[in-house]
């Protein structure tokens, strides 16, 4: 990024010369926002002293003190005849040089908001939230492993008093695995449904309802039965496959690699996919486990298309009991996960370590419920 672009990149900079805010604070906190927030990376040159000045309208000894509270801050280095660079953003350095009194303010960072499961626990969340006179920010990172940690970064700039962290998402392909985990961080987190991170976290107990979906297709007398599930490297999901490979394995029936779908998203769209693959085998599965009720109600429609019956043909079970669940034809078995108390407990528990107050339970593992309904067979329901 050439110096022209950047002063390009600076024309929303605003000086109140009227603020209560010193000229070279309102110009270090908006600088330390484009860093935070990546619009301005690590390594980049900042603008001579005097040519943003002259940009601006301020005088050069305003920027040289916004520049030094920068680099106080560890955002940048400035070295004689070589200027001012942007070090990587320092999450901890940022808090402790910031304000001690609270901002009432927390931030939420889940995966996807058009994915039913998530509206739920926000909702919850925004109760005890409510009750207690505090602002949210949520963000959705919209699968985005990366965009899960820039938010986190911009957050922390923000002056947010806590972060509620839910998977960062699905695609986590360039990233290794699916940890958000911060070290050290500055600022108290609640973790949900991220059962390998270390601290505080509100749980499902998602291996046990893996194992009960596909027990109960079991218990219906299949023994092909295909799951549909996102990234099983993401933790949670790793541990609601691991369930229904355990329940198959308890009950002497090998798993089949090719009854094995994992997606990218979840959606309906990805359900259909996933189950027009199993349709074309030479032997199709008899049941399907749909980690996530989107995909059952995609995988429900393939087998509709295909010129098969649910359950007739094909046994289904969702996960999660989303409403609609309740409402298609034939009504979906699946589990229910507990999301709305999710989200209350997680406000809690955070609100207490913002207040440092005594936490009874570090770890909260919530159990799940088999609703049985039509889709599996169960015909009286």
């Amino acid at each position: 990024m050439s110096q022209s672009i950047f002063i390009q990149s600076l024309q929303n900079l605003k000086i109140e010369f009227d603020s209560g805010q010193s000229l070279a604070g309102q110009l270090a906190e908006q600088i330390t926002w484009l860093i935070a927030s990546g619009q301005i990376s690590t390594g980049f040159k900042l603008p001579a002293v005097r040519t943003l000045a002259v940009h601006l309208g301020i005088n050069l000894h305003t920027v040289r003190a916004a520049y030094l509270k920068l680099e106080e801050n560890n955002l940048i280095v400035t070295r004689h005849g070589t200027g001012s660079m942007v070090l990587p953003f320092d999450r901890m350095q940022i808090a402790e040089n910031g304000s001690s009194l609270l901002s009432n303010t927390v931030g939420v960072i889940i995966p996807d908001s058009a994915n039913p499961f998530y509206p739920k626990i926000i909702s919850g969340i925004s109760e005890i939230a409510a009750q207690h006179h505090i602002l949210l920010i949520t963000c959705d990172t919209h699968e985005s492993h990366l965009a899960g940690k820039e938010y986190l970064d911009m957050m922390i700039a923000k002056k947010v008093d806590g972060v509620i962290i839910a998977p960062y998402g699905l695609q986590v392909e360039n990233y290794g695995n699916d940890n958000p985990c911060v070290p050290n961080c500055p600022i108290p987190i609640v973790y949900i449904d991220c059962p390998n991170e270390p601290g505080y976290a509100v749980l499902i107990d998602a291996e046990n309802a893996g194992f009960k979906a596909t027990q109960h297709l079991i218990d219906h007398g299949h023994q092909r039965i295909a799951i549909i599930t996102g990234n099983t490297q993401v933790s949670t999901l790793y541990q609601c496959f691991s369930g229904y490979k355990k329940a198959l394995e308890i009950n002497g029936i090998s798993i089949e690699e090719s009854f094995i779908s994992e997606e990218n998203f979840f959606s309906n769209a990805a359900g259909y996919q996933s189950t027009q693959k199993f349709l074309s085998l030479e032997k199709i599965p008899t049941a399907i486990f749909a980690a996530g009720d989107l995909y059952a109600i995609g995988a429900m429609r393939a087998v509709f298309d295909h010129g098969l019956r649910v359950p007739e043909d094909i046994a289904i079970v969702g996960y999660n009991n989303i409403d609609v669940s309740a409402y298609i034809e034939p009504k979906l078995t699946t589990i229910n996960t507990p999301m709305y108390e999710m989200g209350v407990l997680s406000m809690q528990m955070l609100k207490k370590l913002i207040h440092n107050e005594p936490v009874s339970e570090q770890r909260i593992i919530l159990p799940t419920e088999l609703i049985v309904r039509r889709s599996c067979g169960c015909s009286s329901h």
